[in-house]
């Protein structure tokens, strides 16, 4: 029990200034570090272009007098390009910064700096990709390469879990409606089984529909979702030929068309798997997938 009543901080805050060439000699910008949006970028570049500031507080972890960034990558990019634009002026910020933490304690550091706020899931997959078990398996043999985020040679590790996830509750039909850290936590919890369906329904997907990438209708979120859910309810009533075959039915189907325009709310997600059932059963009485 705190004598004094007081919740204490355990950062301690700095006011540093940067010049041009400033922030390379500082700050030691991490690998697993946000996906920098170039609009944001360019948002704040034009508040110093117009004499302001943003204000808010850079974290950092201080190792071997070198500053680790955890929290301000979009505001560390706009001060490089003011800077590398206007050489000769500088940039106050404050520095709220941890000493010698851990990896473990970075991530724990990162996730207390953006509770009670609006959370990019692939930012915290980033975050914590190493402690997610599942991620090593994708890294093996698994048809097309798994990444935190979207790529031009990967696709993204949550729209392809969000996927599996709601093949096994509704709670997650049309993603995952919990908080980032939540996410994480439900990947923790998934291993060799979850992998293995993963993996296998992939197959089936691409020896049908090819690359899961944004420019295949089948890849989009109601479409995509549902042909997995329709998949897994399958898996063990159907030979893995009844399943392709149900899947060439629907390949460029009307239905996948208009769902593929759409979005993935549940709804959207529940309405897209019944008519694509439709599509498959068609006038059949017996022997229909579910």
């Amino acid at each position: 029990m705190r004598t004094d009543a007081v919740n204490r901080l355990k950062a301690t805050a700095t006011k540093i200034k940067l010049g041009n060439g400033d922030i390379s000699r500082t700050f030691i910008r991490l690998h697993n570090r946000r996906d920098i949006r170039k609009t944001v970028v360019n948002k704040l570049l034009r508040v110093l272009e117009e004499g302001g500031h943003f204000e808010t507080p850079l974290m950092t972890n201080r190792v071997n007098g070198k500053e680790r960034l955890l929290d301000g990558n979009h505001r560390i990019e706009a001060i490089g390009k003011y800077l590398t634009k206007y050489p000769e002026r500088k940039v106050e910020v404050w520095i709220f910064y941890y000493e010698d933490l851990t990896k473990d304690e970075e991530r724990e550091m990162y996730t207390k700096w953006n509770l009670g706020t609006k959370q990019n899931t692939n930012d915290f997959v980033k975050q914590y990709w190493d402690k997610i078990y599942i991620t090593k398996l994708f890294k093996g043999n698994f048809p097309v390469k798994v990444t935190p985020c979207w790529s031009q040679s990967s696709i993204e590790f949550k729209t392809l879990v969000f996927g599996y996830l709601g093949t096994r509750s509704e709670t997650y039909t049309g993603g995952f409606h919990g908080s980032a850290i939540d996410f994480i936590e439900e990947c923790k919890k998934l291993g060799d089984k979850s992998f293995k369906h993963i993996r296998e329904f992939m197959k089936d997907y691409m020896s049908v529909f090819g690359n899961p990438d944004k420019k295949n209708m089948h890849y989009k979120t109601s479409v995509f979702y549902s042909l997995f859910r329709i998949w897994m309810d399958n898996l063990h009533k159907k030979s893995m030929t009844d399943i392709q075959a149900a899947f060439l039915r629907v390949r460029g189907h009307e239905r996948v068309v208009y769902y593929s325009s759409l979005g993935g709310t549940r709804e959207l997600c529940q309405q897209s798997r019944l008519d694509l059932l439709n599509a498959i059963n068609g006038k059949r009485k017996s022997n229909l997938f579910i």
